[in-house]
């Protein structure tokens, strides 16, 4: 885990200290994430679907807002209540709409959308995102664009895809591993990228195919 990774997750953990089912948060792993990136329509969506694991009995995770807006968030087709916590606007509170028991998995959705503003929240003067036409980069989450989801309270490396829907006349590559692409037959082109280690950073570019 890198210094400044370490340093965030120590001034969270203080900030956090105050809920009073934060143990029970910690208790659940997010295991794999498979996540959709659809860079054709007009705001940006990411559609995520993630395997948790409760350790012990868990009602719910600390995970960072995301910077698109939540359109949807459930759990085995139940809503989740997210809520700010009340010392950090970059926390939410996500409750499960019922316990898990220890050993217990279940598979949470999140759909996100929006335009994000990319300036970086601890610094404006740097860019996180770009959803340029010409050339797309959005940024992993620990450094503010925060488009999967991130525990705010501990490390959270898991497996997963990334796929990526981008116009055929683009190029698309990522962190998370060894990519493919299949035309959709619609002048779209779907790009997937597998990752069997679990890891905690997530990245990707988009750019034309003629750069």
């Amino acid at each position: 885990m890198r210094v400044s990774r370490l340093v965030e997750t120590a001034s969270l953990l203080l900030i956090l200290s105050s809920w009073s089912t934060m143990a029970k948060a910690q208790s659940t792993d997010i295991v794999t994430q498979d996540i959709t990136v659809d860079l054709t329509r007009e705001n940006l969506v990411v559609e995520i679907t993630a395997e948790v694991r409760a350790n012990e009995r868990s009602v719910g995770i600390l995970h960072l807002v995301p910077s698109l807006d939540v359109e949807e968030a459930e759990m085995d087709d139940e809503p989740i209540t997210l809520t700010h916590h009340p010392d950090s606007d970059r926390v939410h509170i996500a409750e499960w709409p019922r316990p898990l028991e220890a050993g217990e998995s279940a598979t949470i959705r999140y759909r996100l959308e929006g335009n994000p503003s990319c300036r970086s929240p601890s610094n404006p003067m740097n860019r996180i995102c770009s959803l340029d036409e010409e050339r797309t980069f959005v940024l992993p989450a620990e450094l503010g664009m925060v488009w999967y989801l991130l525990r705010a309270d501990d490390y959270d490396g898991s497996t997963g895809t990334v796929r990526v829907i981008a116009e055929e006349t683009r190029r698309v590559a990522s962190g998370s591993g060894v990519g493919s692409s299949e035309s959709n037959g619609d002048g779209t082109t779907t790009w997937s990228f597998d990752w069997t280690h679990p890891i905690e950073s997530r990245w990707l570019v988009a750019g034309a195919l003629d750069e």
